[in-house]
């Protein structure tokens, strides 16, 4: 973590500059994600692909940072049929693959390389 220096130590601060570089990284990390699925859903309409969206989530106390990928709520409800598929058709998933494919990226990303 280049950048981050501190003339005497307070640990409350150096706690809140490293979940703000934290919390950075996994931005930059959930829209690799969020280009990777937009790249993998069936494009009919368009709809669900550009719901594709996120949200970073930082706990109370700073030490729980979570970044969320998935389909904004509305039009596009018919997202999750076409990742988990339905009796009547096949699952076509461009979620979890977009993860589950690009782990090493991911975790570059989020180490702040």
């Amino acid at each position: 973590m280049s950048g981050l220096k501190w003339t005497e130590w307070k640990p409350q601060r150096a706690k809140a500059a490293i979940a703000g570089r934290v919390a950075q990284n996994m931005e930059v990390a959930c829209l690799f994600v969020v280009d990777k699925a937009r790249g993998l859903v069936p494009v009919r309409t368009g709809l669900t692909q550009r719901d594709i969206d996120f949200t970073v989530e930082i706990g109370a106390r700073g030490n729980v940072i979570e970044g969320i990928v998935g389909v904004k709520r509305g039009k596009a409800f018919y997202a999750r049929f076409v990742e988990f598929g339905t009796k009547r058709m096949a699952a076509i998933p461009f979620l979890r693959p977009a993860v589950f494919n690009n782990k090493r990226e991911i975790l570059r990303i989020l180490r702040g390389g």
